[in-house]
């Protein structure tokens, strides 16, 4: 819980109002985002079956949110204002026996949140003597608390040396997580058991299931990135300059 409430402190406004409100983004197609901004996320509020609870996803990292919206045929970013209230730490894996993919909230949470990598594999926790990056995702259940203000339009091809970046690393996490497995497997001990005997019979059972898992969400979604890109490659030479354009909207002025 320290994360969230970390990230709720870095904003001044927080200090004179009861209940905390933080910016986070939303990364869609152009014509998805107006339908959002015209009837709110209502339409979208059951749709998102994700790997960590049902309901709208989040992130207060542009970079994170980069591969969900660069294969869009016209590339979008919502920033909003959410209500976070009380929020489930997230740690459970999507490959753990007892994950949240598609599940409801858990009781008596408002919102879930899940501090992870640049892969989307949640981290149980922070090692200081490290130096690495993380990111998170935010899931809220109910639209109400969600007020989206301002939209971004962004320029499809400046986004293909930003995707190849980030898919090389995302791949690099995913080959050290295979040979790791068993620390994977492991993870959900933390909340369900602490036997040794228990702990052992799990983790088997949980190899197995994995084992015959199909392909994942995240993978399809840079499968499509590596497709754009080998497209993109006989059209552009891949550079990232600060001509880049963004347009910039405050909804309220749309």
């Amino acid at each position: 819980m320290t994360n969230i409430l970390k990230k709720v402190a870095q904003f001044n406004w927080n200090e004179t109002i009861e209940v905390p409100i933080i910016p986070a983004l939303h990364g869609t197609d152009e014509s998805v985002a107006y339908s959002i901004i015209t009837t709110s996320f209502v339409a979208l509020a059951k749709g998102d079956a994700g790997y960590f609870g049902k309901g709208l996803y989040f992130t207060t990292s542009a970079e994170y949110a980069l591969p969900y919206f660069a294969t869009k045929p016209s590339p979008t970013v919502l920033i909003c204002f959410l209500i976070t209230g009380n929020a489930y730490p997230v740690i459970e894996h999507p490959r753990a026996k007892d994950n949240l993919m598609g599940s409801a909230l858990k009781p008596n949470f408002h919102s879930h949140y899940v501090l992870c990598r640049i892969d989307g594999n949640p981290i149980p926790h922070i090692m200081e003597n490290k130096e690495d990056t993380y990111y998170d995702e935010i899931v809220i259940e109910q639209e109400s608390c969600v007020v989206p203000y301002y939209l971004l339009k962004i320029k499809k091809d400046k986004l293909i040396a930003l995707a190849m970046d980030i898919q090389k690393r995302q791949e690099k996490l995913r080959q050290e997580e295979n040979i790791n497995e068993d620390d994977i497997n492991n993870i959900n001990v933390l909340r369900t058991s602490n036997n040794p005997d228990t702990r052992l019979n799990s983790q088997k059972e949980r190899n197995i299931k994995n084992s015959e898992k199909p392909k994942s969400p995240r993978k399809k979604l840079t499968d499509s990135i590596l497709n754009i890109l080998d497209t993109e490659e006989k059209k552009s030479d891949y550079s990232s300059s600060s001509d880049d354009k963004v347009e910039f909207q405050r909804l309220n002025d749309i």
